[in-house]
């Protein structure tokens, strides 16, 4: 007996298509899970984190210093001044600020879907300055009755207080300005992309909550 060849025809048109399928819906499952997001993020970012900080942007300010230094003649009896012998410094630099790789736990990584990785960044500081001294301003100004020793002692003394003033002005800028919330962002997108697709995501796509109000999706 011979069976139609329509009917075959058929039943392998069904089992192709069937197979086709399956194989469709196996290559659509992950193949990693949000453990294994989460591991290969949190040692993608300690890997390139100096001691425990990581650094992702720099920021070039300028500070001003000055000090007065006054001396008076028997003060609260005569209350004769000598004079305010008087020096401001004027030094550019560059600070260096990110977060603190502890800050960052596993519940702050999460995985929706396939491709997208939401991520809750700690708050971006200042971790160091660094004053450019070669390019320093200085301005001085002598009393009537003071030596030069004084305004050298005004200066040293502004000079002192430069790093205090270049991380104060930097802590400021990195508290309220989004621009290193941006380059936190950029930053750990391109040092994460990589560690991803190898694991097996194509197309990563971020959200980043950086602090309490910001989100930023790349």
């Amino acid at each position: 007996m011979r069976i139609p060849r329509g009917p075959l025809i058929g039943i392998a048109i069904v089992l192709l298509v069937a197979i086709i399928a399956l194989l469709a819906r196996r290559a659509l499952v992950p193949r990693f899970t949000e453990e294994e997001v989460r591991a290969s993020v949190l040692t993608t970012i300690q890997s390139e984190a100096q001691a425990s900080f990581l650094v992702t942007g720099t920021l070039d300010i300028v500070a001003t210093t000055t000090v007065e230094n006054t001396r008076e003649i028997l003060p609260q009896l005569l209350d004769l001044s000598l004079g305010t012998s008087k020096a401001t410094v004027q030094v550019p630099g560059r600070a260096f600020y990110g977060f603190d790789v502890r800050d960052l736990k596993p519940q702050h990584i999460r995985v929706s879907g396939d491709t997208l990785v939401e991520i809750d960044v700690p708050q971006p500081r200042v971790y160091s300055v660094e004053p450019n001294l070669s390019d320093m301003r200085v301005w001085t100004q002598r009393g009537w009755a003071r030596s030069g020793a004084s305004t050298q002692r005004a200066e040293r003394r502004a000079v002192a207080l430069i790093n205090g003033a270049l991380m104060r002005q930097a802590a400021t800028h990195v508290r309220t300005s989004l621009q290193p919330q941006a380059n936190t962002a950029q930053a750990l997108q391109l040092m994460l992309t990589p560690a991803l697709q190898n694991l097996g995501m194509p197309s990563p796509v971020y959200r980043f909550r950086i602090g309490e109000r910001i989100v930023m999706e790349r």
